[in-house]
């Protein structure tokens, strides 16, 4: 099978490469058709096999297929971890494939150029979109040991709303009812947490509570929000500098773009970068009911959060405070908590909504916070 599989591979690869309309396994399937390459009878598994070498992530791609994946790590050679929600798990994949470090420092490479991106001894670190809707983070020697470390999230593929935020007790109902106040009177919402607490899920959970006959524009460094989930949303996507280092799309020059797009509400999947005085000034300008995301540990992290972000855009401590106080309304602070343990090696996490704050103005003209609700 594996033999039939190379050869596959080695005589469609160009074609499928080359041609920018092959983007997915019903393509790879109508091309090896064509050609009559196998017969009929195994063409089925023999996509899936190529498509994964060629779309996705060859010897990882089952992982990536597993229900509940969020998170595929190798730290190296056969050292290769997933996070389902309850914590890392080791996994086990084809002992020969990636057993050494020269073949996962390969690996990390054709990863790279599967998403556009250079990787080399001048450009050891890449974080780019794969075809399938990946997200790849790849660093490799001598910035670490064993011929890379890769990094790949997943996008969710079971898509929350917000009423089973509140049935699975993510949300308690008293929370909920608020949250829905806050989202019909148009509030400016961050949602904060660590990597991987659920901030992209929530989000895409509120966006489900807004009316029907609003226009919303997604702002994201990489697809992440399904557009099915609204009927009136349209996504922007950062765009990576190419080989040469040209044609790169940052958020902040789609967040400017936005404003002309007439949006009724803006959303940014991640705030990580100078876009966030940007995002300021378009919450400020009549762009009410934004919503964005944040990386920090609590709600009293936010302040100190925003102003190194604000740094970056060159705006100074007080200047942030300005613009934030009146921008943003409500802070939303989703933790990812261990529930006990249920077997001997896995540590059960959940999910849960811990605080609802708000900024305020510290005399010194610095931002704190007010915490107005907080549940462990």
């Amino acid at each position: 099978m594996l033999t039939q599989v190379d050869k596959v591979i080695d005589s469609t690869r160009n074609t499928l490469i080359s041609d920018d309309k092959i983007t997915s396994k019903k393509d790879i399937f109508d091309k090896i058709n064509q050609n009559n390459i196998i017969g009929s009878s195994r063409v089925d598994k023999m996509v899936d096999a190529v498509s994964a070498d060629l779309l996705g992530l060859g010897p990882l791609q089952f992982l990536a297929e597993i229900k509940g994946v969020t998170d595929i790590v190798v730290n190296g050679p056969n050292n290769v971890f997933i996070d389902r929600g309850h914590g890392m798990e080791r996994a086990q994949i084809e002992p020969e494939k990636l057993d050494t470090s020269e073949k996962l420092r390969e690996f990390a490479f054709k990863l790279a150029v599967l998403s556009g991106s250079r990787l080399d001894d001048s450009a050891p670190i890449v974080d780019a979109q794969l075809p399938m809707g990946y997200r790849l983070h790849a660093v490799i020697e001598p910035l670490c040991e064993n011929g890379a470390l890769i990094s790949i999230r997943i996008p969710s593929q079971n898509i929350l709303s917000f009423d089973q935020f509140v049935a699975d007790k993510t949300i308690n109902q008293q929370w909920a009812e608020n949250i829905k106040q806050f989202i019909k009177e148009r509030k400016n919402i961050v949602i904060t947490g660590a990597t991987g607490s659920g901030k992209t899920t929530l989000l895409a959970a509120l966006i489900s509570l807004i009316n029907q006959s609003e226009r919303i524009i997604c702002i994201e460094e990489s697809k992440e929000i399904p557009n099915f989930i609204h009927p009136h949303i349209i996504s922007l996507i950062a765009k990576k500098p190419n080989i040469e280092g040209l044609g790169e799309i940052t958020l902040q020059q789609l967040v400017k773009a936005s404003l002309r797009m007439r949006p009724d509400r803006l959303l940014l999947g991640e705030a990580r970068g100078p876009e966030i005085s940007d995002l300021l000034i378009a919450l400020n300008t009549g762009h009410k009911g934004g919503i964005a995301t944040l990386h920090s540990n609590d709600a009293n992290s936010v302040p100190a959060r925003l102003e190194a972000l604000g740094a970056l855009a060159g705006l100074k401590p007080q200047a942030l405070a300005a613009q934030a106080i009146s921008a943003i309304d409500i802070i939303l602070h989703i933790d990812k908590i261990s529930c006990g343990k249920f077997d001997s090696s896995k540590n059960l996490v959940k999910r849960k909504l811990t605080q609802i704050a708000k900024l305020t103005l510290n005399t010194d003209y610095r931002l704190g916070v007010e915490i107005l609700q907080s549940e462990k």
